[in-house]
């Protein structure tokens, strides 16, 4: 439980550190590209979504979501990057503390646990409408190959999208252990 007197502190904490124009500067610098890339990435998503065939329905046009999924690829990789830049730049012990740090990272795994459990539950539900996976004879996306006009959501989905979001802020959160420690 956070009281009021730690949040006071941090506060201010965070005004000493951002109190110089520079580093305010840079710091919107980031949020603006953060923001301006999750968006983007939502957008890819939502159009991988939108051209990915649903299992009652035939496609004989080939893999249209698969071209989205290409571009998204770059803009999501940038968005994970700019989170590490950020994390990595702007988290200082006047910040955040070891303590809040750790109980940060086990938030964060407890999530990514849970997002996994999601996610395998998704596959699995997605994997049954289908009929079965491509080896299976009676299945719709037999002989078909993993990423295909079926399946593109199986792997581009909000659950991976946040796993690697867990992701890099616990791998992140481990330099920033040692840099605690410097």
């Amino acid at each position: 439980m956070v009281r009021t007197q730690d949040l006071k502190y941090m506060i201010r904490a965070v005004h000493r550190v951002f109190s110089k124009e520079g580093k305010i500067i840079k710091l919107k610098r980031y949020l603006y590209w953060i923001f301006g890339l999750f968006l983007s990435n939502v957008l890819w998503f939502t159009l991988i979504s939108i051209f990915t065939i649903a299992p009652n329905r035939y496609s004989g046009n080939g893999n249209l979501g698969a071209i989205f999924v290409i571009i998204d690829i770059p803009f999501y990789i940038i968005f994970l990057l700019m989170i590490v830049m950020f994390l990595y730049k702007f988290i200082t012990p006047k910040i955040v503390s070891k303590k809040n740090l750790i109980v940060i990272v086990i938030a964060f795994v407890v999530i990514f646990l849970v997002l996994i459990s999601l996610e395998m539950n998704y596959y699995h539900h997605r994997l049954r409408s289908f009929g079965g996976d491509s080896t299976n004879p009676k299945s719709i996306i037999y002989g078909f190959g993993l990423l295909n006009q079926y399946t593109n959501t199986l792997y581009f989905n909000c659950y991976t999208f946040l796993l690697g979001v867990c992701i890099v802020i616990v791998g992140t959160s481990f330099f920033i252990f040692k840099k605690f420690r410097n």
